[in-house]
């Protein structure tokens, strides 16, 4: 809706991964947006895009001709990582908040905290959301590796 230039996936040769190329294609003649309501994204611009009858020049070709389907699932691979960092960092203050709310909360004559059980509970929560903070730590080191070295 308010972006000037789209980043598209287009069939520029046969069948499969082989045949698509990335463009970057301007606003203009043949381009149509509407908004998409999204639950809970009120001020999401995510939009439904429409070309019709556009005619691109091959300037706007981002690398080389059917070979976009690369660059797009190593940006996915990027996006589900960030997604991954906030689930978990998420979860993490969520065990944050469930020990503050224990602390305070009093329940037969004791703080909830107090409570064995509960304190079980908590526990593995930690344990499982550690874990994945730590797999996650993991695969971020590992990210920032380069991806061939003559070393080995």
């Amino acid at each position: 809706m308010k972006a000037d230039w789209f980043t598209t996936a287009v069939r520029t040769g046969g069948p499969g991964r082989k045949g698509i190329s990335l463009m970057i294609i301007p606003r203009g003649k043949g381009v149509i947006t509407s908004r998409l309501p999204l639950q809970g994204h009120a001020n999401s611009a995510t939009a439904y895009v429409v070309f019709r009858n556009c005619k691109v020049p091959k300037e706007y070709l981002v690398g080389k001709e059917n070979d976009g389907f690369k660059p797009i699932m190593f940006n996915f691979n990027q996006e589900r990582y960030g997604i991954a960092i906030s689930a978990v960092c998420f979860a993490r203050v969520c065990v944050e908040e469930a020990v503050r709310y224990a602390k305070t909360r009093k329940t037969f004559g004791k703080a909830l905290i107090d409570h064995q059980v509960i304190r079980h509970k908590i526990a593995n929560m930690s344990k499982r959301v550690m874990a994945c903070y730590g797999y996650m730590c993991l695969l971020a080191a590992r990210l920032r590796l380069p991806r061939h070295t003559g070393d080995r």
